[in-house]
């Protein structure tokens, strides 16, 4: 019975997910997760964290820069994106990977439509 209940949970947060966000896949929406709750994390990171190839980081961080669905109207537009990078250390090498306010927003977004409050940051 309990693992029915963990399959209907799924199943509904997959479904949120396709409704909110249909032109990202689902590892890319769990990356976008990732960069909020650690702000600053690099690819080779949530390479690390998801157990992914860089390769397929790469192509999902590019995905979730170069486009983003407008909360509003629901349309898939060019520009900044969801996620932004840019040094955040001395090192000029570390690019680090923040949520843009588009990309809070989908997050946002995505939280209120499987009915939470909004996200939440992990506890350090």
């Amino acid at each position: 019975m309990k693992s029915l209940k963990n399959v209907e949970r799924s199943m509904s947060v997959l479904f949120a997910v396709r409704g909110t966000l249909p032109d990202l896949r689902l590892v890319a929406v769990i990356a976008l997760i990732v960069i909020y709750r650690h702000p600053g994390v690099t690819g080779v990171e949530i390479s690390r964290r998801l157990g992914l190839s860089r390769s397929t980081v790469s192509r999902v961080v590019c995905q979730l820069r170069d486009q983003y669905r407008d909360v509003h109207s629901g349309h898939v537009r060019a520009g900044k994106g969801l996620v932004e990078d840019g040094p955040f250390s001395s090192d000029a090498r570390y690019r680090g990977l923040v949520l843009t306010p588009k990309g809070m927003a989908a997050l946002t977004l995505l939280h209120t439509r499987l009915g939470r409050r909004g996200p939440r940051k992990t506890r350090s």
